[in-house]
């Protein structure tokens, strides 16, 4: 309405940012080439996800669409990784430095948003939902832009004509190009 918008502050692939910005790699391998290869990976699904018709295709031979949720699986599932103790990259030690740091990071995000008068609705490692009084837009514009400076990460937006959530992995929304999206939205209604 005319007082609030819903905002999804989307992180840019967070834990490859996270692995990159501080040069978190499995303590076995060579840090440098590893950081490299993860960042190499982001920067193509980036370009792939962003990219317009006039760009023509990334990879070739790919659809820039097909490329960048590809490679949104590769880059995740390389922090996946690190956790499996049977795979070749395990080091768990590099997984609280992922995990750790990224859940300090949107916390003091979190922290201010709230201290400003942002509602913040939902947070998890794909973002936060906030709910924006219309009059902080600079105020929001401001904060996010110095959390992505300071802590070496990037988001997208999107906002939101309906919100309808029932949890971080249960919603669907309108946004304000009237673009639907939903995700599971397993509901069980219990009528008695």
């Amino acid at each position: 309405d005319d007082e609030f918008v819903y905002i999804h502050h989307d992180y840019t692939s967070y834990y490859p940012s996270i692995m990159i910005s501080y040069n978190i790699a499995p303590e076995h391998l060579h840090q440098k080439s590893f950081v490299k290869m993860v960042s190499y990976l982001k920067e193509t699904r980036v370009k792939c996800k962003h990219a317009t018709p006039e760009d023509g295709q990334i990879i070739e031979g790919v659809d820039n669409k097909i490329a960048a949720e590809a490679l949104k699986i590769v880059i995740n599932s390389i922090y996946g990784k690190l956790g499996y103790e049977y795979g070749d990259i395990c080091d768990k030690l590099a997984v609280l430095k992922v995990t750790i740091n990224g859940q300090l990071m949107t916390m003091t995000l979190v922290e201010e948003l709230e201290l400003n008068g942002i509602h913040v609705v939902s947070a998890n490692t794909d973002g936060i939902v906030i709910k924006l009084p219309n009059n902080k837009r600079d105020v929001f514009k401001e904060i996010t832009t110095r959390w992505n400076e300071t802590n070496h990460m990037g988001a997208d937006g999107e906002e939101y004509k309906v919100l309808i959530q029932r949890d971080i992995n249960n919603y669907s929304d309108k946004q304000i190009d009237d673009k639907l999206e939903y995700k599971e939205l397993n509901i069980e209604l219990n009528i008695m």
